[in-house]
């Protein structure tokens, strides 16, 4: 389980000494454990398996997060009593510092990975899809709530189960009736294009693109659950599509302690989706294994509302657990094969021809699934005349390179590459996919300007050197890292490395240079989604003060 901050509160705060001399005091402590205990011995649940570690450090207290966390591994706790937790907490809750956290998580054994937080959709979440894909490793993030004007990620991203939340309502009769939470998050990626495991599925156009959620949980409030967490007094309601992530991470992790096999099941989000079309058609969902909501909204457009089949607020639907987790650990079982791809997204430059990108495809096996799986590759939209795919070694055994080759006619964009295995033997005709993203597209250093800064009669003035960074359509790169060589007189002076703003500038301080000619010289540019054309432009400066 992975949050920010961590379960941990104020307890004082004490001044001592008077006016300049005044030193302010506040102690904090830990209440995860405590506040666990607590919940545990209410319900009646084991109070072993929990491990917390704080990998990056200890920040300040943040009692929104404290809530989170005490939320989180209640109530994993208490659907998969017998998993062992690991709540690893990260500094503070910025992406960076969350996504370290994740990785910390997977290299430390985790094979479910739950995330009740996300933040707004950007064109670097093609290549940080790479945290989440992890063969044996099943990724659940909440899709966010009052999240309507835009996307949350990681949710968005095709290697994440992605939970939207619904809302249980108790009937006269003592029935229940399960409708959209009317705040729940849900729509299309902006970035992620769509994995092949959503083919057929979508009612509603989506431009190719990956949609969420892929499936639902309780998560409105009257009623919520029972969190205990000492940061806000003791017992609290929680509600909200947090409680479903950590829920449904418990169910697969259950699936996974009833594989005979020792299977796991994976970063393949396409069991659940074959696991609900099982014996219906797409997009309509089999009632044994998730409940269809078909009733509700979280807005006034027409994809807001939940239909029957798959939709935009509930996915495929709320879990039918008692059918759903047999049948998932059945699929552990039996003889299969589900394909990775890493890099998750590679870029190509636009000009030129001749450009080679290459993924690792790597196949894992179920069931002891033995034979051969022979692989192929497809872009959407098609790529054109010239392109070329080929696989080293194919069929493969384990994993295979595939060098993906583009001509100079190739468009600037996003193309979807849909790589397929198809088995042999006993699985003969079977097929299973996996995607990667080709952003074929370019950068230049469209300019190298000069200035200078300070100086006087005694100091030499401090010479800036800004670069400028554009894409091929003549838009600043911000983000990209920039390293040069700075020459004086022709002889290499200096060398420096930064990265550009949001205007795509990036400016370099060479303090109190001497006085001559300057020249630069770029000896690297890199930024997510796009490949340096390799040029630097003419530039020259002579500083005379």
């Amino acid at each position: 389980i992975i949050d920010a901050f961590g379960d941990r509160y104020v307890t004082s705060t004490t001044t001592t000494g008077h006016g300049s001399h005044q030193t302010t005091t506040t102690t904090t402590a830990d209440a995860t454990l405590t506040d666990w205990n607590t919940f545990c011995t209410q319900f009646g649940l084991p109070t072993a398996g929990l491990t917390v570690v704080y990998p990056q450090g200890q920040a300040s207290v943040n009692t929104n997060w404290a809530s989170e966390v005490a939320m989180d591994i209640e109530w994993a706790h208490a659907i998969a009593p017998g998993a062992r937790i690991l709540l690893v907490v990260s500094y503070n809750n910025s992406l960076a510092d969350l996504y370290a956290a994740v990785d910390y998580a997977v290299a430390n054994g985790a094979n479910v990975v739950s995330m009740s937080w996300g933040g707004r959709e950007s064109s670097g979440e093609l290549s940080e899809d790479a945290h989440f894909n992890h063969l044996g490793v099943t990724f659940v993030a909440s899709d966010g709530d009052w999240q309507k004007s835009f996307i949350e990620y990681p949710a968005a991203s095709p290697y994440v189960l992605s939970v939207g939340a619904t809302q249980l309502s108790a009937n006269s009769d003592g029935t229940w009736s399960e409708t959209v939470w009317t705040n729940t998050g849900g729509s299309i990626s902006l970035y992620d294009p769509m994995p092949a495991y959503q083919n057929g599925w979508q009612q509603f156009p989506t431009g190719n693109m990956r949609s969420m959620p892929d499936v639902s949980y309780q998560g409105g409030p009257d009623p919520g659950i029972s969190v205990y967490f000492t940061a806000y007094g003791g017992w609290n309601e929680g509600y909200g599509t947090s409680t479903g992530a950590p829920q449904w991470a418990a169910l697969i992790a259950l699936a996974n302690s009833a594989s005979l096999t020792g299977g796991v099941v994976g970063n393949d989000n396409s069991l659940i989706y074959s696991i609900a079309a099982t014996g219906t058609s797409a997009p309509f969902i089999n009632p044994s294994y998730l409940f269809d909501i078909t009733s509700g909204n979280n807005g006034s457009d027409p994809d807001d509302a939940a239909i029957p089949g798959y939709d935009f607020v509930t996915g495929l639907g709320s879990p039918m657990a008692n059918n759903l987790v047999p049948a998932l650990a059945a699929v552990l079982d039996t003889p299969d094969f589900s394909l990775s791809v890493s890099p998750a997204s590679a870029g190509l430059p636009a000009a030129g021809g001749g450009w080679t990108a290459t993924y690792t495809v790597t196949i894992a096996r179920l069931g002891a699934y033995s034979d051969g799986v022979n692989l192929s590759a497809a872009s959407t939209p098609p790529l054109p005349d010239g392109a070329t795919a080929s696989f080293s070694p194919n069929p493969a055994g384990d994993s295979s390179i595939l060098s993906l080759s583009v001509p100079a006619t190739t468009a600037p964009g996003a193309y979807s590459i849909t790589i397929t295995g198809t088995g042999a033997g006993a699985l003969a005709g079977t097929t299973r996919t996996a995607i990667a993203s080709l952003q074929v597209s370019m950068m230049s250093v469209a300019s190298i300007s000069y200035s200078l800064s300070g100086g006087n009669k005694h100091n030499a003035a401090d010479l800036l050197v800004t670069p400028l960074v554009e894409d091929d359509l003549g838009q600043a790169v911000s983000g990209a890292s920039v390293s040069i060589d700075l020459y004086l007189n022709g002889s290499p002076y200096a060398s420096y490395s930064g990265t550009t703003l949001s205007d795509g500038t990036v400016t370099f301080d060479a303090a109190q240079a001497p006085l001559g000619t300057y020249s630069t010289i770029v000896s690297g540019v890199t930024a997510t989604g796009l490949v340096w054309d390799g040029g630097t432009p003419q530039n020259t400066f002579t500083k005379n003060q």
